[in-house]
C-alpha cells in the first residue's frame, strides 16, 4: 500500500512539472484571459418554487394511553416549534 502511494505521489509531481513546462515551451499558450480578485457579494439570482415536501419514511404514532382530547391549543395550518 505504501509503495502504491508513493508511486502515485511521483505521478503527481511529474505530471504538476508537465504542465507547468508546456507555456515555457510555446506548447500550452492559449488566448490572454482577464483575472480578477475573488470577492465576497450577496447572491443576486433568487429561485422560488412551490412543492410538496414527503419524507421516504412513515411511522404510524398512537397514544400510550386511551382517552379523549379535550382540547386542541393549535389549529391547522399553524406553525409549531
Amino acid at each position: 500500500m505504501r509503495r502504491k502511494s508513493e508511486i502515485l505521489r511521483i505521478g503527481r509531481v511529474l505530471a504538476t512539472l508537465a504542465a507547468l513546462s508546456l507555456p515555457a515551451a510555446g506548447l500550452g499558450a492559449g488566448p490572454p484571459v482577464a483575472v480578477a480578485d475573488a470577492e465576497l457579494r450577496p447572491i443576486v439570482e433568487v429561485l422560488r418554487v412551490s412543492g410538496t415536501i414527503t419524507s421516504p419514511q412513515s411511522a404510524l404514532l398512537s397514544p400510550s394511553v386511551a382517552g379523549l382530547v379535550e382540547t386542541m391549543h393549535v389549529d391547522a395550518g399553524d406553525r409549531v416549534a
